[in-house]
């Protein structure tokens, strides 16, 4: 049993949104180029949809991750197996509207189906804005 107020309460806007439904982080992942002699080029963002200025913490000059599998799942390449980050703490701030942009060229495969998966590597967060596209290579 209940006085009704709970259910009054939810309908209600948070203090301090003014009756605006705050957005969130969004991420997302396309092609940018198709393939050519290069590799294939493409562009992870992650857009501030909210109210508030976001900012990411990280525990190194690593922002960001990324593996390429095989159409098995089997791991191929991941990025940051291949490179040496400083340790030194950094940050990304994305203020309302901002947009973080980051281009991967993939190249040097064997002709086939393969998945790039891309995230963010920020310390003390619960999510890391995880990608995934599905690409042919030949």
């Amino acid at each position: 049993m209940g006085d009704g107020k709970q259910n009054q309460k939810k309908d209600r806007p948070e203090e301090g949104q003014n009756g605006i439904v705050a957005g969130s982080i969004e991420s997302s992942i396309q092609v940018l180029e198709q393939q050519n002699e290069k590799g294939i080029l493409f562009r992870y963002e992650l857009k501030n949809q909210t109210e508030k200025e976001k900012v990411f913490q990280f525990p190194t000059s690593q922002k960001f991750d990324y593996v390429i599998k095989d159409k098995n799942g089997k791991i191929v390449y991941q990025y940051s197996k291949n490179h040496m980050f400083m340790q030194v703490l950094s940050s990304l701030k994305l203020k309302q509207a901002d947009t973080f942009k980051q281009d991967i060229l993939v190249k040097d495969l064997e002709a086939g189906t393969y998945e790039l998966e891309v995230w963010l590597t920020p310390k003390g967060e619960t999510e890391d804005y995880r990608q995934k596209i599905t690409f042919n290579w030949q």
